[in-house]
C-alpha cells in the first residue's frame, strides 16, 4: 500500500534529489514550496505541487495540507523545515508521523561553523584553527598564529556560498572592511590543502544506523563548490570520528560531514554539518546503493527495514566524460551524475536554467 508523503521546502536542487530518491518506492509524494522559482514544480515525480501562501512556514497551512492530501509522513528540504518541524512537532503529530529531527537547541549549535568548531575541540575531534573576527586587531592576531593562506566563510552557509581564499593580508583586510565583515557572522579559518571528504549519515538518538563516505581528488584553486567526481569507499577514520559527533550532539535524523583530508600528513579535520539532505544524494544511492530518504522514511513511520551496507563506487564529473571521449577508453554518461537527469528532464532543465529566471 502506497503512503502519502508532504516534502516541503525551498531548494530545486535538494528537492529534485529527494523526489528522485523517493520514486519507483512504496511512496506517494506531494510537495509544498515557499519559493515560487523552484524547479519542482516541473517535476513529474511528485503527485502533486503547491506555493505556500507565505515565504515563512505557516503551521495552520501545513496542517490543511496535510489533511487535505492525507498526508502519513512530512519530510524536511532544508535546515529551517527541520527546525520547523521540531518546533510544532506536538502539533504534527496529531496529524501524521515526524521526519526524524534533531532538537532545535543541540541542532543550531552543531550547524554553526563557529559553536561547532568550540564543541569539536572541547572534546578532541580535529577542527582548522578558526575564530570570529570583530576588529582589524583580531585579524592581524589570527593571521599571526595561522599564516597564510586562509578562507572566510559565512557561519551558516550551503554549497559553497560567501566562501573566499586569500592568500596577502592586504586583499583580506580590504575585503573586511568594503563588505563590512567585521559586524556580520563570518569565521575565519586556516587553509588546508587535500581532498574534500563527505560522511553523510542516518542516526538514531546518537547512534549511526547508516552511512556512506566519499571523497574528491585535491584541489587548491578557488573553487569551493562541490566537486562531481566523488569515490565512495569505507575510512574507518573517518567513521570514528564522525561517530564521536554523533554521540555528543545525540544526533536524531540525518546529517552530512564536510570534512578536509590534509594532502601532506593525511589528518582529516572536520569543517562544517549540514543538517539536512546533500547535494550528492543521488550518489549516494546510485554508487553506494543507500537510499537515505526511503531508509528515513520507513524509519520515522516505526518500519525497521533491512538497512544494506554502503559499497565502493565512482561518479565522474562531466568535465572528465567529455575528456574520456577521446581516449581508448571513454566513460560512460551513466557514470555521471546526470545520468539521474533522465528520469525528470523538465524539471532538471529548470533547475539548471533557475539563476537566469
Amino acid at each position: 500500500m502506497k503512503r502519502n508523503i508532504l516534502l516541503f521546502g525551498s531548494s530545486s536542487k535538494l528537492s529534485l534529489n529527494i523526489l528522485y530518491c523517493l520514486s519507483n518506492t512504496e511512496f506517494v509524494v506531494h510537495f509544498l514550496s515557499n519559493n515560487t522559482k523552484n524547479a519542482a514544480r516541473f517535476s513529474k515525480l511528485t503527485a502533486s505541487y503547491q506555493i505556500a501562501k507565505s515565504e515563512v512556514w505557516e503551521i495552520d497551512e501545513i496542517i490543511s495540507f496535510i489533511k487535505l492530501k492525507q498526508i502519513d509522513l512530512i519530510v524536511p528540504v532544508g535546515e529551517s523545515e527541520v527546525i520547523f518541524i521540531d518546533q510544532y512537532k506536538s502539533e504534527l503529530e496529531n496529524h501524521c508521523h515526524c521526519h526524524w529531527v534533531t532538537p532545535t537547541q543541540q541542532f543550531k549549535l552543531a550547524v554553526n561553523k563557529h559553536t561547532l568548531a568550540e564543541v569539536l575541540k572541547a572534546i578532541g575531534v580535529p577542527v582548522p584553527i578558526q575564530t570570529r573576527i570583530s576588529t582589524e586587531h583580531d585579524l592581524l592576531e589570527f593571521i599571526n598564529v595561522s599564516g597564510f593562506p586562509v578562507i572566510i566563510k559565512p557561519t551558516s552557509s550551503s554549497f559553497g556560498w560567501g566562501v573566499r581564499k586569500f592568500s596577502s593580508l592586504d586583499a583580506l583586510i580590504t575585503h573586511y572592511r568594503k563588505n563590512n565583515l567585521f559586524q556580520k557572522d563570518y569565521v575565519i579559518q586556516q587553509f588546508i590543502e587535500g581532498s574534500d571528504i563527505d560522511c553523510n549519515i542516518f542516526a538514531e538518538h546518537g547512534k549511526i544506523l547508516c552511512h556512506t563516505i566519499q571523497e574528491s581528488p585535491v584541489r587548491s584553486g578557488l573553487n569551493f563548490n562541490p566537486h562531481d567526481t566523488i569515490a565512495f569507499a569505507p575510512d574507518e577514520n573517518v567513521l570514528e570520528e564522525v561517530t564521536k559527533v554523533i554521540a555528543k550532539f545525540q544526533w536524531h535524523g540525518i546529517a552530512n560531514f564536510d570534512i578536509r583530508r590534509d594532502i601532506k600528513t593525511n589528518k582529516i579535520y572536520i569543517l562544517e554539518i549540514n543538517g539536512r539532505y546533500w547535494g550528492s544524494l543521488i550518489g549516494s544511492l546510485k554508487r553506494a546503493g543507500v537510499n537515505f530518504p526511503k531508509i528515513a522514511a520507513h524509519y520515522a513511520l516505526g518500519e525497521r527495514i533491512a538497512i544494506p551496507d554502503m559499497h565502493r563506487g565512482l561518479q565522474i564529473s562531466l568535465a572528465k566524460f567529455l575528456k574520456s571521449l577521446v581516449s581508448l577508453k571513454p566513460a560512460s554518461i551513466k557514470d555521471t551524475k546526470f545520468h539521474s537527469y533522465s528520469a525528470d528532464p523538465k524539471a532538471r532543465m529548470m533547475q539548471m536554467l533557475e539563476k537566469f529566471r
